[in-house]
């Protein structure tokens, strides 16, 4: 039997297929498992040597990123196959500079999966930075009182990376009183003071930890390892904190801001006359004191009472109180300033 050419056998094959009988059927597995069948082209392998000399075929050499024929002379560049697997020119992601380029996992525990991969082989510093942001902000969306500033909290994440990039590093709930001492420095800062209490409540520490990390951070000013941002007016820090709380609580309370100066006075007249000898408060309990008189004296602040006082505050109301009770008793000492802002006074009190 001739061998049929490529068009005669795909033609048979053609007229086989269509017919649907038996005799067909028999001829058509013949024709499958004869030898005659045109045979595929295979095709070998190339291997192509690219340190041969593309003019004389002499093995080069290279050095020093090029490569040179010691034959002809000829120099070319030295190729090397990892370039086709650099970062992209825009460095925007927080890879390395030699990590492969940032892709997204998608799919089931693909969250997971994505914050492992970039923990084991992205820019750890960078890293760092993005992840303590991340828990600061989250932090405050999570906290139930009175929420911090955003723009506290990203100076104090400066702070925070000044720290970092100086070499020192803190761990477990030291690094979170170190937080808290940057953001407590923020937020004097931004004239919205938070006290220690609170910012103990945000980062779920004790108090201890707040003052290990004040006194790290005045260390580390001293040394001149950060520059931490101050009042204009530093030798009056104390009358901005006085005048940062009475802000925040008049906001919180709906009491009108032309009282602040009555809150001021009648503090610093009790620090004149030395009350606080009987019994020392916070500077946050004093002006929740304060403010709780001042309640109980005008008609229209009435309806501010010790329960609202609490809530929007986060002290307690015997705090607060034995304050008030200490103005009280000692009335004759600061009805001056009851009579400079005209605040009606206590029936009790008039001789």
């Amino acid at each position: 039997m001739d061998v049929l050419s490529d068009s005669d056998w795909n033609s048979l094959m053609d007229d086989v297929s269509a017919d649907s009988s038996p005799k067909a059927e028999l001829m058509r597995k013949k024709l499958e498992c004869s030898d005659d069948l045109p045979k595929k082209k295979s095709y070998k392998a190339r291997i192509i040597n690219y340190n041969l000399c593309p003019n004389c075929k002499t093995e080069c050499q290279s050095n020093e990123g090029t490569i040179h024929c010691p034959g002809c002379g000829h120099r070319r560049e030295l190729m090397r196959e990892t370039s086709h697997y650099n970062p992209s020119v825009n460095q925007t992601h927080n890879t390395a500079d030699n990590a492969f380029m940032s892709f997204k996992m998608v799919g089931k525990n693909s969250y997971s999966k994505q914050r492992n991969l970039m923990k084991t082989c992205s820019n750890s510093a960078a890293y760092t930075k993005m992840s303590n942001k991340k828990e600061i902000h989250n932090y405050n969306y999570q906290f139930d009182g009175n929420k911090f500033p955003k723009d506290a909290l990203e100076k104090a994440h400066e702070i925070i990376c000044q720290i970092r990039q100086a070499g020192y590093v803190y761990r477990g709930k030291g690094r979170k009183g170190m937080w808290g001492a940057c953001i407590s420095v923020s937020c004097q800062d931004n004239r919205t003071t938070k006290a220690r209490k609170t910012i103990c409540a945000l980062l779920k520490i004790e108090e201890r930890f707040l003052s290990q990390g004040d006194r790290k951070l005045a260390q580390l000013e001293e040394d001149g390892v950060i520059t931490l941002p101050r009042p204009v007016d530093s030798a009056s820090g104390t009358k901005y904190s006085l005048e940062d709380y009475i802000i925040q609580y008049f906001s919180a309370l709906g009491i009108p801001i032309k009282y602040k100066q009555f809150i001021i006075d009648i503090i610093e007249r009790a620090e004149k006359k030395r009350l606080h000898m009987k019994n020392d408060s916070r500077l946050t309990t004093k002006c929740v004191g304060a403010i709780y008189m001042l309640t109980t004296r005008v008609r229209s602040l009435n309806k501010i009472t010790k329960d609202i006082i609490w809530k929007e505050s986060n002290i307690s109301k015997s705090t607060f109180t034995r304050y008030y009770r200490l103005l009280f008793d000692n009335h004759k000492k600061i009805k001056k300033v009851f009579k400079k802002h005209r605040i009606p006074m206590d029936v009790s009190w008039r001789e």
